[in-house]
């Protein structure tokens, strides 16, 4: 064939590649014919067309004479190829006449001669200056050396080829980006939806909720939050910092300080100020908005009557602990196993061990004895919640082990109606019983006393009589003795005796208490005189009562004797 007969015909077919080029749908086909047609014409066996990724490193086989598109992709590792390495580097057609004896093939030359190689055609895949891959052929040895048209009419192709490359890749682009495009269209119709179908819910929310830029300004808020904040949005957007209580605003200020540094609180309590004075209280949750809107959004509800509760019920807290506290009785509460969960001062005065050392360290059968914790326990567990706090005596042990005299109280605390703790309520009866010992002994000495006076009485009524009747004969008998007779004195003397002891029985039926003085030698008798006043003597030097006289607590056997 002439070389203007091989013009012609390499002129038409450039334009049958054309022609395809604009009508072919499938690329992977029309890459496969190009590879094959130009293989015939430059007289080459195997001809294949390369794709290099943007690294430099691999190479994607997606056309080749001598594979089926079933077999799949095949990625070649461009270390292992020196003649397409010198391609990537000069970027122009490569001629390898013969392996053999190619300087640049000196570390692969055995297994390209083994494989059957003997040249090669790498012909560049350029379009505006972008290396996309290469038209690899190869031929066994003995074969014609490529003409000049040959080779000008490859790169033609290779051209033509990378066009069509770039070609396929921008209709796959534009394809993948009007399926972006119509599932971001059918994503947006669907948020559209939500939205419209939310926006209602977001009006209607039984919580308020806003939508605030990082300034602190309030763009947004449905019906509650407008209620709650005591704002409109009919003018200006407010500042939520005008809306708090004057003494929270520096605490407002770092909030939003915080949503710059994308800091969101949630259970952040507020106060705010409402029209009439009062405050409000108000529990926000905050957040980022989705997407690339810069924004925060809060969902707030009102909890000042939780706020208030809160405080009463942290008061009566506070007023239950210090009644328990300073409480004059040891009061102990434990678990149903007897372990000691509270214990007040005064159980630390009655036990005289210290709260750290059985909270939670003890339990009650440790502290009182003979298993009587136990018996009021199952006592209690018995009588259920049919009856009150059950009070009976018993004892404790004290930090020696000493038994102590108390009288107890017990509940059961129940919650959900089950019991879950016990109560106690110890009142140490050791000054009770003290001072029951004291009021017996002062009622037997009352006794004795009442005794000791009713016998005085008696004796000097009893006396009384006969005195009378020696104090008067006695008198007959001085009237009628001369005064020189020898008998007279005597009688005298009785007459003395008998009146001085008439007015010591006198006195003695007058006694009203039993007051004793010192009568030599340590002894002890009643003084009448002392004992027959309404008062106690006094002493007026000293200030006080007669440091000689006082109230004995043993009584004397009473006698006439004279003093």
């Amino acid at each position: 064939m002439s070389e203007k007969e091989r013009a012609s015909t390499d002129l038409e077919t450039l334009a049958k590649i054309t022609r395809e080029l604009v009508t072919s749908r499938d690329p992977r086909a029309l890459l496969s014919r190009l590879n094959q047609m130009l293989a015939g014409r430059a007289e080459f066996t195997r001809a294949a067309i390369l794709l290099f990724d943007p690294t430099g490193t691999t190479a994607q086989v997606v056309a080749a004479t001598d594979r089926r598109d079933e077999e799949g992709e095949l990625d070649l590792n461009l270390k292992k190829y020196p003649e397409l390495q010198r391609l990537i580097e000069t970027r122009n057609t490569v001629l390898i006449e013969d392996v053999a004896s190619d300087p640049s093939l000196v570390g692969v030359r055995n297994e390209l001669i083994r494989a059957g190689g003997g040249a090669a055609l790498i012909l560049p895949l350029l379009f505006e200056g972008r290396l996309k891959g290469c038209m690899f052929l190869r031929r066994p040895v003995g074969g014609p050396v490529p003409s000049a048209s040959t080779l000008q009419f490859g790169e033609v192709v290779a051209g033509t080829c990378a066009t069509a490359l770039h070609l396929f890749e921008t209709l796959e682009k534009a394809r993948s980006q009007q399926v972006q495009a119509q599932r971001a269209r059918l994503l947006a119709e669907s948020k559209l939806k939500d939205s419209a179908r939310f926006e209602e819910f977001f009006e209607y929310a039984a919580e308020g909720m806003a939508v605030l830029n990082l300034q602190g300004e309030i763009l947004s808020a449905n019906l509650e939050g407008q209620r709650l904040l005591g704002c409109t949005l009919s003018g200006a957007p407010p500042q939520l910092v005008d809306l708090a209580a004057p003494n929270e605003g520096s605490r407002v200020e770092r909030l939003i300080r915080g949503f710059n540094a994308q800091v969101f609180p949630r259970d952040f309590h507020l106060k705010l100020a409402k029209p009439t004075g009062e405050e409000a209280v108000l529990n926000l949750s905050c957040g980022a908005l989705g997407g690339n809107s810069e924004g925060v959004i809060l969902s707030f509800r009102e909890i000042t009557a939780e706020v208030r509760l809160q405080r009463e019920l942290t008061a009566t807290k506070d007023f239950l602990e210090n009644l328990i506290t300073s409480s004059a009785d040891a009061i102990v509460a434990t678990e149903l196993t007897g372990k000691v969960i509270l214990y007040n001062r005064a159980a630390e005065r009655l036990f005289e061990r210290q709260a750290n050392e059985v909270i939670d360290q003890l339990t009650m059968d440790e502290l009182q004895p003979d298993d009587l914790y136990r018996k009021h326990v199952d006592k209690l567990l018995d009588q259920g919640t049919n009856e009150g706090a059950s009070v009976q005596h018993s004892e404790v042990l004290n930090a020696e082990g000493d038994r102590i005299p108390v009288r107890l109280s017990g509940s059961l605390l129940h919650e959900g109606g089950l019991p879950v703790a016990l109560v106690f309520i110890f009142q140490d009866l050791r000054a009770e019983i003290q001072l029951q010992e004291d009021l017996a002994r002062r009622n037997s000495e009352r006794d004795e006393l009442e005794g000791a006076l009713l016998m005085a009485s008696t004796a000097a009524h009893e006396l009384n009589q006969p005195l009378t009747t020696i104090v008067g004969f006695s008198e007959m008998a001085l009237q009628q003795l001369e005064i020189d007779h020898r008998a007279r004195k005597a009688v005298e003397r009785v007459h003395s005796a008998s009146e001085r002891l008439a007015e010591r029985v006198r006195d003695l039926g007058k006694l009203k208490r039993i007051v004793t003085r010192s009568y030599g030698d340590g002894a002890q008798i009643v003084d009448l005189e002392a004992s027959t006043r309404t008062t106690l003597p006094h002493n007026k030097r000293m200030g006080g009562f007669d440091s000689g006289s006082q109230i004995t607590d043993r009584f004397p056997t009473l006698t006439g004797e004279d003093s």
